[in-house]
């Protein structure tokens, strides 16, 4: 008797994961808006699209200054993981890296404002 009632749970289970797996994978995005950019940014700084970001031929990215492993100058060269994703990326897109070094802030919205 236990083992039927189990058996019944789990099929029962897997019958419910189903259906919610079916109605997720059929969920569209047409009533997604994006958000407001922020306020004060200009447009050339926030949310290039990406033809546009092609058609002039570079990315820029922000990274930590002075953060290894992640980010730091090396003299010219600029270095660290961060810097090696920032490079696979824009290599992937056919334009080139550009790099902006910011500080990092004392909480996430702090690093964000930069």
């Amino acid at each position: 008797m236990i083992k039927c009632r189990s058996a019944l749970a789990r099929s029962i289970l897997a019958i419910a994961f189903a259906i919610g797996s079916v109605n997720f994978a059929n969920a569209r995005c047409e009533d997604y808006a994006p958000s407001a950019r922020p306020q004060n940014t200009a447009r050339d700084y926030v949310g290039a699209d990406l033809d546009t970001i092609v058609e002039r031929g570079w990315i820029e990215f922000a990274v930590y200054e002075d953060l290894p492993p992640y980010s730091w100058k090396d003299g010219a060269e600029d270095r660290g993981v961060d810097v090696e994703i920032a490079r696979l990326i824009a290599e992937a897109l056919g334009v080139e890296p550009r790099f902006k070094y910011v500080t990092s802030g004392e909480n996430v919205e702090a690093d964000l404002r930069n």
